[in-house]
């Protein structure tokens, strides 16, 4: 008997932290252009990561001809970058969050160029 009350506690309590509407994220537009060695991108992933766990979620993009657009949810990003196929080899200092020290300010619309070595 107490297992059942214990099961129908834990599903009624599960329900109800459920049941409530969500404030939405608020989400910034980012907008730029990636070049390497000085020319534009033609192709690559752009991978955001938040700077503080939780604060944001993990995303993506495809940059196309140098430029790139997308909405985020509000927060600081730390930028990395992945090669499409037949695009160009990313610089190894860019391909991972921890490796790049390029951050996007998504806490308010930005505009951010990258310029990758």
């Amino acid at each position: 008997m107490i297992r059942r009350t214990s099961f129908a506690t834990g599903l009624f309590v599960g329900l109800i932290g459920c049941s409530g509407t969500r404030p939405t994220a608020e989400m910034n537009e980012v907008t730029g252009q990636v070049t390497l060695n000085g020319q534009p991108v033609a192709k690559m992933i752009m991978n955001l990561s938040p700077v503080v766990p939780g604060a944001g979620r993990e995303d993506e993009c495809v940059v196309e001809r140098g430029e790139y657009r997308m909405k985020v949810i509000a927060a600081r990003y730390r930028v990395s970058f992945t090669q499409c196929p037949g695009g160009p080899p990313v610089p190894a200092q860019y391909r991972t969050p921890a490796a790049s020290q390029l951050v996007l300010d998504g806490t308010r619309p930005e505009t951010a160029n990258f310029e990758l070595r």
